[in-house]
């Protein structure tokens, strides 16, 4: 097995569903200093998976993609270091 196949591996063993995505989230935005953790987490999860917060509230077992995971973890270490939601969106 090469290196590439293996991170591929953890990525999958780490995969989770929105419920566990959004507690975690929540705590590391909370341990950054960021106001309303979970309505941010909220917010990046539903930009990463192209849905809206309904869904989130609705679907809370979904089980994110290699490729949903990679990008709301894009999201979220961005947020964390304080970069404001819109520049992530990209809207104003």
């Amino acid at each position: 097995m090469d290196e590439r196949e293996i991170k591929s591996r953890k990525i999958l063993e780490n995969l989770s569903n929105i419920g566990e995505k959004l507690r975690e989230a929540s705590e590391i935005l909370q341990s950054s200093g960021i106001s309303e953790p979970r309505r941010e987490a909220n917010s990046l999860l539903a930009l990463a998976l192209g849905k809206d917060k309904i869904f989130l509230i609705a679907h809370p077992d979904y089980e994110l993609s290699v490729d949903e995971e990679t990008l709301f973890q894009s999201y979220l270490q961005r947020r964390a270091s304080r970069e404001p939601l819109q520049y992530i969106r990209g809207t104003q």
